[in-house]
């Protein structure tokens, strides 16, 4: 098996994916906090620095270039400072941004936490700000971005939906997604937060168990609720496949023709954070995708890149080199 999951991931190099979805700017300003304020009971934070990541769709497409994939970015960002920033860490990263529309009068989508340490304490998240609009695309906007949609898919060879409820998915475009695609000859993966059924047609959904349980108004305590749930988003959305993550206990992976199957969790069950790993569990699919990997082999490897990203801190990304490391140590076991 070790051989098959390695030699998969060798075909990744290269490979393109078109990713369209909402882009996240993920904004830290780190401090120090060592006194209160005399005009309000808060800390002062005398600031150290700031750092921005990539979130959302951004992060997806970042996921897919840490695998040796060449992603090709479709969303907007503002005209604005964090969108400047948001763009200039993807392009530094190598990432194609010319279908990334920047948008005068709708803020880029940005998280900025303020997070503070003492003289000797850790840092410590104090605050969190949002920005951006929920209101979905339309008029001009919403049709440009569809017609960066049809030549992602052309130059591309697996489309991703990245799909986080910031408003790039109009309902016009959810249904586009799918379409234009399979008319291109391409596979349509997608992560939906909020609206996953209505991404028909789609060949992989891969909701986590929480989105699997609203998208199919179900309570998941045990493995039978998670077969439930999957059958009931494999027929209601009309889709090809899906793969249910869960976190510690791996991943349930069920195909509109196969019985579904449980895979356990990769390594460790000690997690130290998980965010961000549906995007690497989404790089991997969309990868095997676009080189012609077999399904069920792709969610094994996709256990593994996410078993090692969830031991990272943040919206961390995983590399071949960990990977094809990380089966040495461990080789991969059947359940």
């Amino acid at each position: 098996m070790n051989e098959r999951l390695t030699d998969l991931l060798d075909r990744f190099a290269g490979r393109r994916v078109a990713v369209v979805g909402d882009l996240v700017a993920d904004f830290f300003v780190y401090g120090e906090a060592t006194r209160v304020s005399r005009e309000a009971p808060v800390l002062i934070v005398e600031h150290e620095r700031d750092q921005l990541s990539l979130g959302g769709a951004a992060n997806a497409a970042h996921n897919v270039k840490a695998l040796g994939g060449e992603p090709l970015v479709v969303g907007l960002v503002g005209a604005d400072i964090y969108g400047e920033m948001l763009l200039a860490e993807l392009q530094a990263r190598g990432i194609d941004t010319r279908l990334t529309k920047r948008v005068a009068g709708r803020p880029t989508t940005t998280k900025q936490r303020i997070a503070a340490s003492g003289l000797h304490t850790t840092y410590q998240q104090l605050v969190r700000v949002d920005r951006g609009s929920r209101e979905p695309v339309s008029g001009p906007l919403e049709q440009e971005l569809r017609a960066a949609l049809v030549e992602a898919a052309g130059a591309a060879e697996a489309v991703v939906g990245s799909d986080y409820g910031y408003g790039m998915f109009s309902p016009a475009l959810i249904g586009d997604l799918p379409a234009i695609a399979h008319a291109a000859g391409r596979q349509a993966l997608v992560d939906s937060r909020y609206q996953m059924l209505s991404f028909k047609k789609a060949d992989l959904l891969t909701p986590n168990e929480p989105e699997a349980a609203a998208a199919c108004r179900c309570a998941i305590r045990h493995d039978d609720d998670v077969r439930y749930a999957a059958d009931t988003a494999l027929r209601e959305a009309d889709a090809g496949a899906v793969a249910v993550t869960r976190g510690k206990k791996g991943m349930f992976l069920r195909s509109r023709d196969g019985a579904g199957e449980f895979l356990p969790i990769y390594g460790s069950d000690q997690i130290a954070d998980v965010t961000g790993a549906g995007d690497t569990v989404m790089a991997v699919f969309a990868l095997a995708a676009a080189c012609g990997g077999e399904l069920a082999l792709a969610g094994r490897l996709a256990t593994v890149a996410a078993g090692l990203a969830v031991m990272k801190h943040g919206a961390a990304v995983v590399t071949p080199d960990e990977i094809r490391a990380a089966l040495e140590r461990n080789p991969w076991r059947e359940p």
